[in-house]
């Protein structure tokens, strides 16, 4: 999904485009969760709230570095896709 946002979506507006998709599906999670009774241990949410803050800023350091270099970016994200597609082809072929 990222790599396809990454062709559509102006690279400026990629992160808050990523960031609603994220807020979307986690929406949709945890109303799930909800409904199904599950315990969702607020007090382990709330101790890592300092390690999301620190991801959070490292978030937008990486995001400055993304829009400096956007050709770079799509590189890496094109390997670590065919990283990924690779790594699950093997795992299938390795099933049989």
């Amino acid at each position: 999904m990222v790599v396809v946002f990454a062709r559509k979506v102006h690279k400026e507006q990629l992160r808050d485009t990523l960031f609603v998709l994220w807020f979307a599906l986690v929406s949709i999670k945890m109303s799930t969760f909800v409904m199904l009774s599950v315990e969702l241990h607020f007090l382990t949410a709330l101790a890592l709230l300092p390690v999301a803050a620190i991801g959070h800023v490292l978030g937008l350091k990486a995001h400055d570095a993304i829009r400096k270099n956007d050709i770079a970016f799509k590189r890496w994200m094109g390997g670590g896709v065919i990283i990924i597609s690779l790594l699950g082809l093997w795992d299938q072929i390795s099933a049989w």
